[in-house]
């Protein structure tokens, strides 16, 4: 694994090459096709390990918000936040498991120092830290952090080279399309240049946080040509169908699922008993993915708070029935 061992809390790995870059996502993630993309509060423990038996071959943890996680005391019996019933300790922010492998860690923050100090927390137990610049929702906006922060390179530029030279771990980034190609495919090249090992795009404008419209998969095929590191596709995959097509129009190295995978934690291996007409799974197999979900929390309850528990059960039964 690129990932410097050792109890040395200063240690750091020394930045990668290119070809470095390539041979961590070839030997340590093992060139992964299909992957569960991070998402707030709903790519915990229980539901990357659910998705995994189904053909995800890479898991996103949950967006911990580097603020939040280290103001939070590292465990204890109030795991669920009195108010939010969000996560209210470090460990019920994020949590993995020796199985739980290959796994990406994603922080959300705008201080260089502050998201340092959160992933050198959490990076001993995963494979990679990503930095977000995708998230358009209102917590990202408040925060100045997500999708915010491609309005400014220069402060992107230094979160990578910040935690490109303070991690043992490599680092990666999600980001979303700009408003012309030339400035999507100048901030990939960016994050390139400043170290990232691999870049995940999602084909949608920061405007576009409601799904409105269709994902750019030409747009992220550009990124694909433009870049020399492994690139991911995001946006509009709502089958396996979907995923494969994603693969062949933009070449991207790997293709990720957020919220149709929420509707369908099966999409990656295919829906044998779904409708023909949409693809999508019946009604009688949605509900043979709420209990098995729930059978797989009863396992690995570390993270599965109430409020997420039935977060999942809505998106699955309801809210992500036809997602795109």
């Amino acid at each position: 694994r690129h990932q410097r061992a050792g109890c040395d809390d200063t240690a750091t790995m020394p930045p990668l090459s290119i070809a470095q870059r390539r041979q961590w996502w070839r030997e340590t993630l093992g060139s992964p096709r299909f992957v569960c993309a991070p998402m707030v509060l709903q790519s915990e423990l229980a539901f990357r390990m659910l998705v995994r038996r189904h053909g995800a071959a890479l898991c996103y943890s949950p967006m911990l918000p580097a603020a939040n996680f280290l103001a939070s005391q590292a465990d204890g019996p109030d795991a669920e936040h009195p108010v939010t019933g969000g996560p209210n300790t470090q460990a019920s922010w994020f949590t993995t498991h020796a199985h739980d492998r290959p796994l990406i860690v994603q922080i959300g923050g705008s201080d260089p120092a502050e998201v340092l100090a959160a992933a050198q927390l959490v990076q001993e137990r995963c494979d990679a830290i990503d930095l977000n610049f995708g998230c358009p929702q209102r917590c990202a906006f408040l925060g100045g952090y997500g999708a915010y922060l491609m309005d400014d390179p220069a402060r992107a530029k230094e979160l990578v080279e910040t935690l490109v030279a303070g991690l043992r771990v490599p680092v990666t980034a999600k980001m979303r399309i700009l408003p012309s190609l030339a400035e999507t495919v100048a901030f990939a090249r960016l994050l390139e240049g400043a170290g990232v090992a691999a870049v995940a795009v999602h084909g949608r404008r920061r405007e576009q946080r409601h799904h409105e419209g269709r994902a750019d998969w030409d747009a992220i095929a550009a990124v694909k040509s433009a870049l020399r590191i492994p690139v991911l596709a995001n946006g509009n995959v709502r089958t396996r169908r979907d995923a494969e097509a994603c693969v062949r129009q933009t070449g991207a190295d790997a293709v990720m699922s957020a919220s149709a995978l929420l509707g369908n934690p099966r999409l990656f291996e295919g829906p044998p008993c779904a409708d023909r007409e949409a693809g999508q799974p019946t009604t009688l197999r949605r509900l043979s993915m709420a209990d098995e979900y729930l059978r797989v929390c009863e396992s690995y309850p570390e993270g599965a708070l109430p409020r997420v528990i039935s977060e999942h059960l809505f998106a699955g039964l309801i809210i992500y029935s036809d997602v795109s």
